[in-house]
């Protein structure tokens, strides 16, 4: 069972959970594990559903860094990380700020660009509201947990799914036809 009140969800879970390199992050509803540690300069990553069984884990790569916001889905199939204060030696544009997982492969990234405005990121210490020390409220679980919800520096309302999207569907190719001669 987990330490914290239900009420705590989210990145100030995540927050309180760390450990240098070893942190843990609940599901919006409390009982789904996503477990970090690392070891010999490799992660172990594991998720946990409510019943105790271990849903996927992998020895490799880490999903995140602590200060990261971190969040995942009750299912254990989806985890989106949140960057609060990446480095800024790049171009914002090439700025990782957000990373979505499939378990403990990345679907895709997002950059700076595509969230605020670089002119917008020059005098900030976040692009998140409620993150180091900015207005607003931290990014948090959806009421429905099935998202993860945050306002960015720019006063913008956005939302990153916990839901993978359906799989495209199979469309048979059309038959070709032979020209007449």
């Amino acid at each position: 069972m987990r330490p914290f009140p239900l009420r705590v969800m989210g990145a100030a879970l995540a927050a309180r959970a760390d450990d240098g390199d070893k942190w843990s992050t609940w599901s919006a509803d409390g009982k789904t594990e996503l477990r970090q540690s690392k070891h010999d300069g490799r992660c172990h990553v594991e998720c946990v559903k409510p019943d105790g069984a271990r849903a996927w884990e992998s020895v490799g790569t880490c999903l995140a860094t602590p200060g990261e916001r971190r969040f995942v889905s009750s299912d254990c199939e989806r985890t989106v990380v949140l960057i609060p204060a990446p480095l800024r030696g790049k171009p914002w544009a090439a700025t990782e700020v957000m990373r979505v997982y499939s378990h403990d492969r990345l679907d895709y990234a997002v950059q700076g660009a595509a969230v605020v405005d670089e002119k917008v990121m020059k005098s900030k210490t976040s692009w998140i509201a409620g993150c180091y020390g900015l207005p607003g409220d931290e990014p948090h679980y959806s009421a429905d947990g099935l998202s993860v919800e945050y306002d960015s520096v720019d006063g913008k309302h956005r939302t990153v799914s916990l839901v993978p999207p359906p799989p495209a569907p199979i469309v048979a190719p059309k038959p070709v036809k032979k020209p007449r001669r």
